[in-house]
């Protein structure tokens, strides 16, 4: 099985590289938010309402009382013949007895409520562990291979890529092995330097005049 890959941009290996950490910042700033906010709410219905809702009962209870005895005087100053004067204590006493109604089904609430949020919260308060030890283990796992690819794929292109030395003298060699024929090299194109002949037989007579051939160089030894 072939477990090669194409890999054509170093540089998006590391911009998912940067994306990957990006959402790890933001998962964990998310995930921070969401334990906040489940502290609140937690508070709240655990020791707020259970503090309000009881004594908002104690003040609808004397509300009811007031407004009992309200009417009670009421009727008494006006008598039979004038009961419909005292409509107003009669919609005062049908309001707080109504505001204890509410209340007492605001504690009934309060305790299914209450159970119902605890069970909630201890159940997305473990997917957050979950999410938290997932970014932790596997996510810092991911990172880490990332960033060893992306530094072992940075260090084979450097040394796949000829250095500016070595890519002017091989161009150099090249052209001048284009205009060097084969066989020769450059050092048998070049003139050899003038140097004195010693020996006789290395003259050519075809190629040397008399006059240029010293005497002395024509004797034998």
């Amino acid at each position: 099985m072939n477990s090669s890959a194409r890999v054509s941009s170093i540089e998006a290996l590391r911009g998912f590289q940067v994306a990957m950490e990006a959402f790890d910042h933001d998962a964990r700033s998310a995930m921070t938010a969401l334990q906040l906010e489940l502290r609140r709410v937690l508070d709240w219905i655990e020791h707020d309402r259970p503090r309000y809702w009881p004594e908002a009962l104690r003040r609808a209870y004397d509300r009811v009382a007031q407004a009992r005895n309200d009417l009670e005087r009421c009727q008494m100053r006006a008598g039979d013949d004038n009961a419909r004067s005292c409509y107003d204590e009669k919609k005062a006493l049908e309001r707080a007895k109504l505001r204890v109604r509410t209340c007492e089904e605001k504690l009934q609430a309060l305790k299914f409520w209450r159970r119902q949020v605890r069970h909630d919260v201890e159940e997305f308060s473990g997917q957050l562990t979950k999410l938290e030890s997932h970014l932790d283990l596997d996510w810092a796992r991911a990172l880490a291979a990332l960033q060893r690819m992306a530094t072992a794929l940075e260090r084979y292109a450097e040394v796949r890529q000829p250095t500016p030395d070595a890519s002017g003298g091989g161009q150099a060699a090249g052209a001048n092995s284009a205009r060097t024929p084969a066989g020769l090299s450059a050092a048998s194109e070049a003139p050899e330097p003038d140097r004195p002949v010693t020996d006789a037989s290395e003259i050519d007579p075809s190629e040397t005049s008399p006059s240029e051939i010293a005497p002395s160089e024509l004797e034998q030894p």
